[in-house]
């Protein structure tokens, strides 16, 4: 099983993590390792669209 971050007192299992398990520490681990699920491109794109509304509301001076 790997460190992810020895320095720090961080261990990942590697398999638990292949398996998608949402706590993916292992038994050595100083802290919890958890996987937290985001969707990064609809938080992006509902930015855009702020912004898009924003820009077509004012200008592009905003």
């Amino acid at each position: 099983m790997g460190a992810a971050a020895p320095w720090l007192g961080v261990g990942l299992d590697e398999e638990r993590n292949r398996r998608g398990e949402e706590v993916v520490s292992n038994p050595n681990s100083s802290v919890d390792v958890l996987v937290i699920p985001a969707d990064e491109e609809r938080a992006v794109a509902a930015e855009m669209s702020i912004l898009r509304s924003l820009w077509n509301q004012d200008g592009p001076g905003l």
